[in-house]
C-alpha cells in the first residue's frame, strides 16, 4: 500500500508540475471574476469560483456527490427490512488557460488536482428472527484531473460552459460488516482512470 502511494503521489507531483503554468512577465491585464453551479454526470452538483484574467483563470471547486436519503427504506415479503442512508465530498483546485475559437466561444484548457470523500451505510433488520447487520464503508480518492471544455458568454456578465475531464485517481477504502455473531474488516486500494467524467455550468462573471 505505502509504494503504491509514494509512486502515486509522485504522479500528482510531476502533472502539477504542468498545471500551475508558468507566467512570463508581461503587461498587466483586467482580473476577473466568475462563481455559478456546476453538474457532474447527473449524480452530483457543486459550487465553482474562479479568478483570473481572459487567458488564465484560477479555479476552486468544491462538489456534492452521489447523495442517499436517510429515510430510504426498501422492504419485501420474507425479506429483511433495508435502510440505506450515504453522502459524497470533494474538492479541486487548478487552472484554465481560454483559446478564443468564434466570437463568443473559447476553447478551455487545463488541470486540477482534487480529492473526493464517499460514506454509504446500509442497515439489514429482520423482523422475524429479531437480527441486525450493518455494512459501511468509506472511500477516500485524490487524483488529478485534465480539462478540456467550451465556454460560451451568453451575455456580458453570464457564462455557459461544458467540460471533459480525464481523471487518474488513487482510491482507498475500507469496508466494515457487523452481523449478530461475527465481525469483520477488509480495505481494498485501486489506480483507476476515467475518461467519460464530464461537467457543464452556469456561472456568473463580475
Amino acid at each position: 500500500m505505502f509504494n503504491a502511494m509514494k509512486k502515486f503521489w509522485i504522479i500528482i507531483f510531476l502533472s502539477g508540475c504542468f498545471i500551475i503554468p508558468v507566467k512570463a512577465q508581461q503587461t498587466p491585464s483586467l482580473k476577473y471574476n466568475e462563481l455559478g453551479i456546476s453538474f457532474y454526470d447527473l449524480n452530483g452538483f457543486g459550487f465553482r469560483y474562479k479568478h483570473g484574467n481572459d487567458k488564465t483563470m484560477f479555479r476552486l471547486s468544491m462538489l456534492t456527490l452521489d447523495v442517499v436519503s436517510n429515510n430510504q427504506k426498501i422492504k419485501m415479503n420474507n425479506y429483511p427490512e433495508s435502510k440505506q442512508s450515504g453522502y459524497g465530498l470533494g474538492m479541486r483546485i487548478g487552472f484554465d488557460n481560454r483559446v478564443p475559437l468564434y466570437k463568443n466561444f473559447s476553447l478551455l484548457l487545463g488541470g486540477e488536482l482534487g480529492i473526493n470523500y464517499l460514506y454509504q451505510t446500509i442497515n439489514n433488520g429482520d423482523s422475524i428472527t429479531s437480527s441486525t447487520s450493518k455494512h459501511t464503508q468509506w472511500t477516500i480518492s485524490p487524483g488529478v484531473s485534465f480539462i478540456f471544455g467550451i465556454n460560451c458568454v451568453i451575455r456580458e456578465h453570464l457564462v455557459l460552459g461544458a467540460e471533459l475531464n480525464p481523471t487518474l485517481a488513487y482510491s482507498y477504502s475500507e469496508t466494515k460488516n457487523d452481523y449478530p455473531y461475527f465481525h469483520y474488516k477488509t480495505t481494498s486500494t485501486n489506480f483507476s482512470f476515467n475518461a467519460s467524467t464530464s461537467g457543464a455550468g452556469v456561472y456568473i462573471a463580475y
